[in-house]
C-alpha cells in the first residue's frame, strides 16, 4: 500500500510511526531503494515525489524532486502515475480522500480509464472536499463513499464480491 499525504518534511516520518502503532500492516516512511512487499505500507516523505523502479520481479522506491513544476511534493498525481508504470493498472486500486485542490484527480481518471478501480471520499465525511470532488467531477471515481465505508468496500472488491 502506498500513501501520499500533503505534509512537510519530518512530519511524514512521525505520521508513519504513529500509524504503524495502530496498523496490522507495517507502516513506514518510504526510503530510497526500499522494496515494496506484501504487508508493507509506505508513506511518501514530505518534500519528495515517491516514484518506483521495477527490477525483475521486485519494485523499489525512489525519491525525486522532479517534476519541479508540481504544486505539491509529494504529489498524488505523480505517485499514482508512477505506480501505473510499475504495476498493471488493472490490478491497482486508487483511493482519494479529503484534501484541498485537485491533486490526484487527473491520475484517478487515468487509472480508471486504464482498467484500475477507483474510490473517492464523499462530501459527507470529507473535511475538505476539493480533491475527491475534482476526481468525481472528472469521471475518476468508480465508487463514491463516506470514509467509514471505504475499507469494507475495498475488502469486498478484493474478495470479488
Amino acid at each position: 500500500m502506498v500513501v501520499v499525504q500533503h505534509m512537510p518534511p519530518r512530519f511524514t516520518a512521525s505520521l508513519a510511526q504513529r500509524l504503524d502503532q495502530y496498523s496490522k500492516m507495517h507502516v513506514c516512511e518510504a526510503r530510497e531503494g526500499m522494496k515494496l512487499s506484501n504487508g508493507l505500507t509506505v508513506i511518501a516523505p514530505g518534500g519528495y515525489h515517491l516514484m518506483f523502479r521495477r527490477q525483475g520481479g521486485a519494485v523499489s522506491c525512489y525519491l525525486s524532486l522532479r517534476p519541479e513544476d508540481v504544486e505539491f511534493r509529494p504529489s498524488v498525481n505523480v505517485t499514482l502515475r508512477a505506480l501505473m508504470e510499475a504495476f498493471d493498472p488493472k490490478r491497482t486500486i486508487g483511493v482519494l480522500l479529503t484534501g484541498m485542490g485537485d491533486d490526484g484527480a487527473d491520475a484517478m481518471v487515468e487509472l480508471r480509464r486504464r482498467g484500475g478501480w477507483t474510490v473517492a471520499e464523499s462530501e459527507e465525511t470529507a473535511v475538505v472536499w476539493g480533491m475527491p470532488r475534482a476526481a468525481i467531477e472528472r469521471g475518476g471515481a468508480d465508487v463514491v463513499a463516506p470514509s467509514y465505508q471505504i475499507v469494507d468496500i475495498i475488502r469486498r472488491k478484493v474478495r470479488g464480491r
